[in-house]
């Protein structure tokens, strides 16, 4: 009889503990480890002219419609200080293909410039003291309505550019980002017989004074190679808002695409005669969802 107890004891302390050993069993189960959230740094893709390391999120597109006045504020209050026009244009599109990859097409009325660029981030460290995020741009730009140049048809091989940008981000203090661009441009001039190769270091500032708005500063110094006018200097305000940025700000160059902007502010001048007002919208889109 003692084994008969023995069994039916094990029995009933396997059915009254039941519960308690499928609660363990949960505690084997093996755990998904999620890949580490990007760095961000700064909030936008661009500065005014120069990008920053951030990119959009996989499927979503970001368009852009960026002016500036071509007459300075010199011209005062009978043209409103420029506003009145004409103006540089320029539109683009971008896509992300992950999260840490994307492309844009964008055109500026300048000299009819077209440019595709890929962007994508190579490094990231969220080092709690000196966070640090790396990015690499690469483009190629056509000027396909240019008059003849020296015997060219419009798509003649003087008419593309190529450039590229290595974007090194970090935050100075809690809201305050940095930003240095190193950047190359093969064929800058081009209307030059001979080609022409600028190399440029570009740079930026950007205090988060509150989270709708900040303000900022870049700069572009021609360090070798080709150079057309001054240094391109840009200085503004920026509002952000759910899938916006505005920004508004004056500047002493009216070029806008990266293969013209890097080669330098394209004039020259003193006091009002060099400032132009200037804008940029940025609009965060994704097919099928609301914001």
């Amino acid at each position: 009889m003692r084994w008969q107890q023995l069994i039916l004891g094990l029995l009933i302390f396997c059915m009254m503990n039941g519960n308690s050993l499928n609660a363990q069993r949960v505690k084997w189960k093996k755990r998904v480890h999620k890949p580490p959230l990007d760095v961000q740094l700064f909030h936008s893709t661009l500065v005014a002219n120069l990008p920053t390391t951030e990119t959009l999120r996989q499927g979503n597109f970001e368009f852009i419609v960026s002016h500036r006045f071509i007459p300075a504020l010199s011209s005062g209050f009978d043209n409103f200080w420029g506003v009145d026009g004409p103006a540089y244009n320029r539109l683009s599109l971008a896509y992300a293909i992950t999260n840490r990859l994307m492309v844009e097409l964008g055109r500026s009325n300048r000299l009819r410039n077209m440019d595709l660029t890929v962007k994508t981030k190579v490094f990231q460290n969220d080092h709690p003291v000196v966070p640090l995020v790396v990015g690499l741009r690469l483009g190629t730009a056509i000027s396909p309505l240019n008059p003849e140049v020296y015997g060219r048809n419009r798509w003649h091989s003087r008419n593309f550019q190529y450039f590229g940008q290595l974007m090194v981000n970090t935050l100075i203090a809690k809201k305050v980002g940095l930003g240095i661009v190193p950047a190359w441009v093969y064929n800058s001039d081009l209307f030059s017989t001979d080609i022409q190769q600028t190399i440029a270091l570009g740079s930026y500032l950007q205090v988060y004074v509150s989270p709708s708005w900040n303000l900022w500063a870049e700069v572009a110094p021609v360090i070798s190679g080709f150079q057309d006018g001054d240094t391109p200097f840009t200085f503004g305000i920026e509002f952000e808002t759910g899938g916006h940025f505005f920004k508004i700000f004056l500047t002493n160059s009216t070029r806008l695409n990266s293969a013209q902007f890097l080669a330098g502010s394209g004039g020259r001048g003193t006091g009002m005669d060099q400032w132009h007002l200037g804008f940029t919208i940025t609009r965060l889109l994704r097919l099928g969802a609301k914001w």
